[in-house]
C-alpha cells in the first residue's frame, strides 16, 4: 500500500515538471544517460547539463515539501522499502 503511494506520488511529482527539466532526469536516472552523452545528444556544455539537472532536483523538491501531507507516515529509508 506505501509503495503504491510512493510511486503514484513521484510519479505525480516527475509529472509536474516542465519538459526540459523532465527530460534531463528522465534521461540520466532512467535511461542511465551520462552527462557527457546528454550534453552531446542536447547541444549544451556538460555544465549546463549540470545546472539544468540541479534546478530540476530543486523544482522536485519544491514539489515534494508541497504535496508530502499525501505521504506522512511514509518511512523513505532503502532498508524500509526494500523490507516491503
Amino acid at each position: 500500500m506505501r509503495r503504491k503511494r510512493i510511486k503514484k506520488f513521484i510519479n505525480g511529482a516527475i509529472n509536474k515538471l516542465d519538459k526540459d527539466d523532465y527530460e534531463i532526469l528522465y534521461e540520466l536516472y532512467f535511461n542511465n544517460t551520462s552527462i557527457h552523452q546528454l550534453s552531446k545528444k542536447l547541444g549544451i556544455s556538460r555544465p549546463a547539463v549540470r545546472y539544468r539537472r540541479s534546478k530540476a532536483l530543486k523544482q522536485l523538491k519544491k514539489i515534494y515539501l508541497r504535496d508530502r501531507s499525501v505521504l506522512q507516515g511514509t518511512d523513505f529509508s532503502h532498508k524500509a522499502l526494500k523490507d516491503r
